[in-house]
């Protein structure tokens, strides 16, 4: 199987598990924060979101223990990893933002918690079928699989991040595609960005 090949199923899988989890394990979830209006300065203290966060880590957690075999791909042509935001992180981010908010106009939480849930795919010949590759996300836009997706690609960070979100009231989870020869490059500026953010 191809990388492209492998992208495409990657993308169906974690839509599926996206749509299960917000179906199956957050019923009892009321999220009363839109995560496209409310901003980082509102939330840093509210008791009632970080509950909220508790509440969505803890059965993210659970459901992954279950089904994380489904993102265990068996491929020659790419690298498939999982991982899952954990409290420290999200508070770090939370004051990251809300600090940015100061000098800025308000940063929505779908910036920032937008990656509870992070899937990472290291292919071979990314670089060389981007073009196709693009055709495949603006398909699965189109279709709703995926809500969004970039391109970034500055300094020396060339990576496409996709996204996959039920609403405004949900939170995102994530896909990054990297090619092999960006890897090394990309785990710096990586562990630089998210240095910046190792402050209170």
């Amino acid at each position: 199987m191809d990388v492209i090949s492998v992208i495409d199923e990657l993308i169906d899988d974690i839509y599926s598990l996206h749509n299960e989890f917000e179906g199956e394990y957050l019923q009892e979830r009321n999220l009363a924060f839109n995560l496209k209006k409310v901003g980082f300065t509102e939330i840093k203290d509210n008791a009632e979101f970080h509950q909220m966060i508790d509440f969505e880590l803890s059965q993210l957690q659970t459901f992954m223990f279950i089904n994380a075999y489904r993102l265990a791909y068996n491929s020659e042509e790419a690298t498939i990893r999982h991982r899952l935001k954990n409290i420290d992180t999200i508070d770090k981010k939370i004051a990251y933002y809300a600090h940015k908010e100061k000098s800025m106009n308000k940063i929505p939480l779908l910036k920032g918690l937008n990656d509870f849930l992070g899937v990472r795919i290291i292919g071979n010949n990314v670089n060389d079928d981007l073009a196709e590759i693009i055709a495949l996300l603006d398909q699965k836009k189109s279709n709703k699989i995926i809500s969004r997706y970039y391109h970034r690609d500055d300094g020396k960070y060339h990576a496409l991040h996709c996204y996959f979100k039920k609403d405004n009231f949900a939170f995102p989870w994530e896909l990054q595609i990297w090619d092999e020869l960006d890897k090394q490059a990309n785990f710096a500026d990586h562990d630089r960005h998210e240095e910046e953010k190792n402050f209170r």
